[in-house]
């Protein structure tokens, strides 16, 4: 992990738990992770709907070459020195003090009283296309 170093005095671990090579085994340690910092995959993303803190780490500069929806919250980090930043602001409690994540969450993750999360995206998309 980059930053380990600074980060042990506020660093703790769990005891080695073994997960088979299948595919759900990624989806037992995100439910039992506080964080989930990773490049671009869907698991990231799976992490943030289901209410998890989350940090893309971009330091290619991969995110940003994109018209990707989260390039407009702050969930990304495309640097080490931000990527610590971010990482000791949740540790003191600091994650998502304006509510974007949150909003953003909401607004294209979580069921809508009279519309599922699948209507909404495939709405979205028309409303794009037609535009």
């Amino acid at each position: 992990m980059y930053g380990q170093t600074e980060a042990s005095p506020r660093m703790s671990y769990l005891k080695w738990i073994k997960f088979s090579e299948k595919s759900e085994s990624i989806g037992r340690l995100v439910s039992i992770s506080d964080i989930v910092i990773g490049k671009y995959t869907t698991i990231v993303e799976e992490s943030m709907s289901a209410g998890k803190k989350i940090i893309f780490y971009d330091n290619e500069n991969y995110l940003s070459s994109l018209d990707f929806p989260l390039n407009k919250i702050n969930v990304i980090e495309r640097n080490i020195k931000g990527l610590e930043n971010r990482i000791n602001n949740i540790i003191n409690g600091n994650y998502d003090p304006s509510n974007q994540i949150k909003n953003f969450v909401n607004k294209y993750f979580f069921n809508h009283p009279n519309n599922s999360g699948f209507n909404l995206i495939k709405e979205t998309i028309k409303k794009t296309l037609i535009q």
